[in-house]
């Protein structure tokens, strides 16, 4: 071949070669080391992941800045979750402005919809409730462009959770599974344990049981492996299956202990407490649930929780009620949607002892907090009709009481798999 022809080839040749070893460097530093990073330190040591992940963001790309998404996406999970709302809103817009400027967005649409979606959670928490409808909206218009992957069905899956369609929220989860690959290991078991939760505020705790062992047999680790232990020991629970629920939550405490996850260790202790008072060993119970508090603050809630019906058990009353107002001084969790519905189940539990105390208008009140917000959940509502019932008879309203009562029963039927929600249904 001629020099001057062979000589502009070995240009391009070594351009090319430049070009690829760029777009390889590329990769490393801005996907595969933060994903990484996430993985091993997002619960042992959030804070020098986050330091990580921010300079990573502060790095310039010579390639755009779209390869500086997975840094982002990591710092608005670490944000939210740690109630920094608006430093994650902040990376939630950068992100959203990133794919705008993209030549075809158009593959990215369920990207931007879970963008969005956060952002919404994040203006909500801000007290900008019309800006986060707003961005609710947009998500869900962002999800009808978007191509049929997993992101896609799971934000779907998502946007109706936080509006209590549980139903619909599992048939998206399940979608999301049908068009994950077999080889994609980690979606398929992150799509699985949405389907666990899903699966349990559907009332259907042997669904729930099902997906969790699936994902514990696909090789769960991390959080993933925790919250499949964790509500697979609910579900066993509430199928009156203790002794494995009891083994459940010992291995999620086993996993948590292994990974350094003292806050989660905490937490699944209280849960362990909670099989003990379905055992009637209730003066163990209250034990363990004090253990659970001083072990990690994070604890607290749940372990307040967990005394507050062992103390009822007990027909301490006036303890238990104290116990639900000590959980209200405790920090909220991030999600807006998540601590409605934890400060509803509150306001219904109260509302249950003040019943048993015969203090029926006191106890009313509390079942028309718990209704605002539980009213249009199948199974919470039912079990939130089941108590106002309950708290109409003891103020005297028996005909009123009745009445609604013979409305509850058909709803039953949705919940025949579900004996948990039956028996407080009937109790």
């Amino acid at each position: 071949m001629d020099p001057l022809v062979r000589h502009p080839l070995l240009v391009i040749g070594c351009l090319s070669a430049a070009s690829a070893l760029l777009i390889l460097l590329h990769q490393v530093y801005f996907h595969v080391l933060p994903q990484r990073a996430m993985q091993k330190y997002r619960e042992t040591n959030p804070e020098r992941l986050t330091r990580y992940l921010k300079r990573v963001a502060a790095t310039p790309s010579l390639l755009g800045s779209v390869y500086k998404l997975v840094a982002h996406q990591g710092l608005v999970d670490l944000y939210l979750s740690g109630g920094q709302h608006a430093l994650a809103a902040d990376y939630c817009r950068a992100s959203i402005r990133i794919l705008s400027h993209l030549r075809m967005p158009g593959p990215h649409k369920a990207l931007e919809a879970d963008l969005r979606r956060r952002l919404a959670d994040c203006l909500e928490a801000l007290g900008e409730s019309d800006e986060a409808e707003e961005e609710r909206n947009l998500a869900a218009a962002a999800i009808d462009r978007a191509t049929a992957e997993p992101l896609r069905h799971l934000t779907e899956g998502t946007l109706h959770e936080r509006q209590n369609r549980h139903e619909e929220a599992y048939a998206a989860f399940e979608r999301a599974l049908e068009v994950t690959p077999p080889s994609n290991k980690q979606v398929r078991i992150e799509c699985m344990t949405h389907l666990v939760l899903s699966a349990f505020n559907s009332g259907r705790p042997a669904d729930c049981l099902r997906w969790a062992g699936d994902a514990i047999a696909l090789g769960a680790n991390g959080k993933f492996l925790l919250a499949t232990h964790r509500m697979a020991g609910v579900a066993c629970g509430n199928l009156g299956r203790l002794d494995e629920s009891e083994q459940h939550f010992r291995q999620a405490y086993d996993a948590a202990i292994a990974e350094n996850n003292t806050p989660a260790a905490a937490e699944i202790l209280a849960s362990l407490a909670d099989c003990l008072r379905k055992r009637g060993e209730l003066v163990d119970a209250l034990e363990i649930c004090d253990k659970s508090a001083a072990m990690h603050p994070k604890a607290s809630r749940m372990a307040l929780g967990i005394k507050s019906m062992v103390l009822r058990d007990l027909g301490r009353y006036d303890e238990a009620l104290a116990a639900l107002e000590q959980f209200k001084q405790t920090s909220p969790l991030a999600i807006p949607y998540y601590e409605r519905r934890l400060l509803a189940v509150l306001a219904l539990d109260t509302a249950r002892i003040e019943a048993d105390c015969r203090r029926g208008g006191d106890a009313w009140q509390h079942i028309e907090e718990a209704l605002a917000v539980l009213g249009d959940d199948a199974k919470l509502g039912l079990s939130c009709e089941a108590a106002a019932c309950w708290a109409l008879a003891v103020r005297g309203g028996v005909n009123e009481s009745q009445r609604r009562a013979e409305q509850l029963e058909p709803r039953l039927a949705d919940f025949d798999r579900d004996p948990s929600t039956c028996r407080t249904v009937f109790y």
